[in-house]
């Protein structure tokens, strides 16, 4: 039988704390004007002794996406927060790779045609929008243009906003069958995941901060696809997924609405698909009809292979197909959260 060991070290680490530069950039982004309140701690958090780093450190490869413990925990504890709003990004010493990767950013969106421009018909009101960044552990930097989806009205801009994800307990119900029975376990990601979906409703969005074309500054965005940050955006999607999977033959299950199922013959042609928001997770005992899965994936949207499992939603997954066990943890995750 599988195993499924999940050790407990507890780490602490002592971050410089940026408390107040966090709480004004929140409050300039929302546009209030609040007291930021100064925070001390004199309390020193230390490592604790009874574990050793070295004996949590995984393998770690050059050019590989999978970095070892010591390296996620380095980054982690330099005293560095990414950018709260676009004034800062560019004030910051990074100011020309954010600049880079928020034109990026526009050109992906301008490819897929998420929004015009036009005039803000009478009677209608604009959503406004940040931009999100994110320096991650590999040194890459990241930048979304995300819509403030908490100033949307419900009945005017959204209805429906429930996207149904799988259960935990089934991911590990489906894990431990493809132990025993040595199926292949492989991953794939779809690429500006909520960008696919066409919007039904109405929604006018400002002009990207910082970005906004000149001679039509009164201009509005009227959004034709499901940026991110909007209510409905993570609905879309699912209900736009689940039409595809369909087609292709698959049906959910009664017991959980995350994992679909592709008919049997005989017993001999297992295939499931574990779908958790824009993770996919393919289980299945014959190679040709992952790869059948992977090519029809790829032939709707913009794909990543990731290959074989190794990751999940933090869980680390390790495997040992000669002795059909499989091993998950989330040791990385508890080192990083403690920090």
């Amino acid at each position: 039988m599988p195993s499924f060991p999940v050790p407990q070290p507890s780490f602490c680490w002592n971050v410089s704390s940026h408390a107040n530069q966090r709480s004004s950039a929140i409050a300039e982004d929302l546009e209030l004007d609040l007291p930021v309140a100064p925070w001390h701690s004199g309390h020193t958090c230390r490592p604790n002794p009874c574990y050793n780093l070295e004996d949590f450190d995984l393998d770690f490869e050059q050019g590989s996406s999978r970095l070892g413990v010591t390296q996620l925990l380095n980054a982690a504890g330099v005293p560095y927060r990414d950018p709260y709003t676009f004034k800062e990004a560019m004030g910051s010493v990074d100011a020309e790779a954010w600049l880079e990767v928020c034109q990026y950013e526009l050109d992906a969106l301008a490819k897929l045609k998420v929004w015009t421009l036009m005039d803000l018909p009478k009677g209608h009101k604009v959503v406004k929008n940040k931009w999100v960044f994110k320096k991650k552990v590999d040194g890459h930097f990241r930048a979304r243009l995300v819509a403030k989806g908490f100033t949307q009205i419900e009945g005017v801009d959204f209805d429906e906003t429930f996207s149904p994800v799988t259960c935990f307990e089934s991911l590990r119900l489906l894990l431990a069958l493809a132990a025993l029975e040595d199926w292949e376990i492989h991953q794939m990601d779809v690429k500006s995941v909520f960008l696919h979906n066409n919007l039904d409703e109405k929604i006018y969005m400002e002009q990207p901060t910082g970005f906004i074309v000149a001679g039509k500054e009164h201009k509005v965005c009227r959004l034709q696809k499901a940026l991110y940050g909007l209510k409905q955006a993570s609905h879309a999607w699912n209900q736009q997924f689940h039409a595809v999977l369909t087609e292709l033959g698959f049906t959910w299950t009664y017991s959980d609405s995350g994992v679909y199922m592709y008919p049997q013959h005989g017993g001999d042609d297992a295939l499931f698909i574990i779908l958790y928001v824009d993770d996919i997770t393919i289980l299945g005992n014959l190679t040709c009809r992952i790869k059948w899965l992977k090519d029809s994936l790829a032939s709707c949207y913009e794909m990543s292979d990731l290959g074989e499992i190794q990751l999940y939603l933090s869980v680390d997954i390790i495997r040992d197909c000669p002795n059909s066990t499989l091993e998950i943890n989330q040791i990385v995750y508890m080192l990083i959260g403690s920090a």
